[in-house]
Parts: C-alpha cells; sequence; structure tokens
C-alpha cells in the first residue's frame, strides 16, 4: 500500500481529531477515510446494546439478532431499489417493540456498509444523492 505524504498525513491527524476542512477531507486518500469509517463504525456499535446487525453479503440482506442470537428482522435490499422502499422498511423496524434507537444507528452502519462493499459509495450517494431519489440495482 502507498504510503502518505507529509499533507496527507497531516489531513488525516485533522480529521481523526474531528476539527478538518472539506480541504483536508479531499486531501485525504478515499482507502483512508474508508478505514478511519469503518474503525468508527466498530467502536460506535460496541457502544450501542446487544442488538446484532449486520451486512449478509452472500443474499444481499441486512440481518438483526438479538443479544441471545435470535433472528428478529432482515431487510431484504434486493426488495429496496429507490428511497421511499427502504424507508418503509425503516419505519416498518422501527415500529417493532425490539426497537431503539441503538438498533437503528447499526442498522444505518450495516446499510453503510453494504453500499460501499457492493457500489462503492456512500448510503446517501446510493439512494439519494443531493436529495433526489434514484432507482439502485442491487447486484450480488
Amino acid at each position: 500500500m502507498d504510503e502518505l505524504n507529509i499533507e496527507q498525513k497531516k489531513a488525516l491527524e485533522k480529521v481523526k481529531s474531528g476539527i478538518c476542512t472539506a480541504l483536508d477531507l479531499l486531501t485525504v486518500p478515499r482507502r483512508e477515510l474508508l478505514k478511519l469509517s469503518k474503525q468508527n463504525r466498530t467502536i460506535a456499535a460496541s457502544r450501542h446494546g446487544n442488538t446484532r446487525v449486520w451486512f449478509k453479503k452472500d443474499n444481499l440482506t441486512i440481518q438483526i439478532e438479538n443479544e441471545k442470537k435470535i433472528h428478529l428482522y432482515e431487510i431484504d435490499l434486493e426488495r429496496c431499489s429507490n428511497s421511499a422502499q427502504l424507508l418503509d422498511y425503516l419505519f416498518q423496524i422501527f415500529n417493532k417493540n425490539w426497537c431503539n434507537g441503538e438498533t437503528l444507528i447499526k442498522i444505518f452502519f450495516a446499510l453503510e456498509e453494504a453500499c460501499e462493499e457492493i457500489f462503492n459509495c456512500n448510503l446517501q450517494g446510493i439512494f439519494c444523492p443531493c436529495g433526489a431519489s434514484k432507482q439502485v440495482q442491487w447486484k450480488h
């Protein structure tokens, strides 16, 4: 893997501190931003209860289970071909008695991971860039 130059290292430190400019974000290579994003998701997930949520790539689903490993819900991403369909799933989950804010955070992290993994783009960029709804074609 390529080494970061001095300018990129300084920008990365600013990004890690949380006090950075748009130029700093543009200076840091995408691979470094993705690594940092994954680290932050892991830290956040460990802080948010015992519900387990993850992206299952082999069947393009988001899996949700409780702390006893009992299956609670599955989001079939191939049935989420636009932002309205995804939002419908989120509302369905939100109304379940086992759902809380922590679970929703984990779902968003899993959705973000799925979009990065399949499309090499973030969740917002796939479903609603600049507020415009897009058609999404999930593929294996």
